[in-house]
């Protein structure tokens, strides 16, 4: 039997201990963002060999009360953050193997992972769409994004 906690991918673990550091100092993923309602496939495989496929549907949590708009904003709002943080935490990394030259901006880039984090672990457990402050925060933090790509 395989158990499934319907969470998409997780996010990398945050450079600082704010959020993803566990008592043994080895860094924690995020968990992903529960998954939208849909058809889903199960493969089993084992070494190269595929031994089973199956489908699966995973349906709308009753126990909700958001309407279906609400729960597609969220996960929209999840989405945004989700690639907006793995672009962050791919360029801290860039600019981390950049060596001394680089390390100022490794250290901006590391404390806006660190944002971004926390606006995706903010929104998570509320199921609804993001806040107009989370929107504005989401808005800053990709424009900050693009500068500091662009190594302004």
């Amino acid at each position: 039997m395989a158990t499934w906690n319907l969470r998409g991918l997780p996010l990398p673990p945050p450079p600082s201990a704010s959020g993803g550091e566990e008592p043994d100092a080895k860094p924690r993923e995020i968990p992903g963002a529960l998954v939208r309602a849909g058809s889903y496939w199960a493969t089993l495989s084992v070494g190269d060999r595929v031994v089973g496929r199956s489908t699966f549907t995973v349906r709308p949590d009753r126990r909700q009360d958001a309407s279906p708009a609400a729960v597609q904003a969220w996960h929209a709002g999840l989405d945004s953050i989700a690639t907006l943080y793995r672009s962050t935490a791919a360029l801290a990394q860039r600019a981390r193997d950049a060596g001394a030259t680089m390390r100022a901006r490794a250290d901006t880039v590391s404390e806006l992972q660190t944002r971004v984090a926390a606006l995706f672990q903010s929104l998570e457990p509320q199921v609804g769409p993001p806040t107009a402050d989370m929107r504005a925060q989401l808005a800053s933090y990709s424009r900050l994004y693009a500068r500091l790509e662009r190594g302004q």
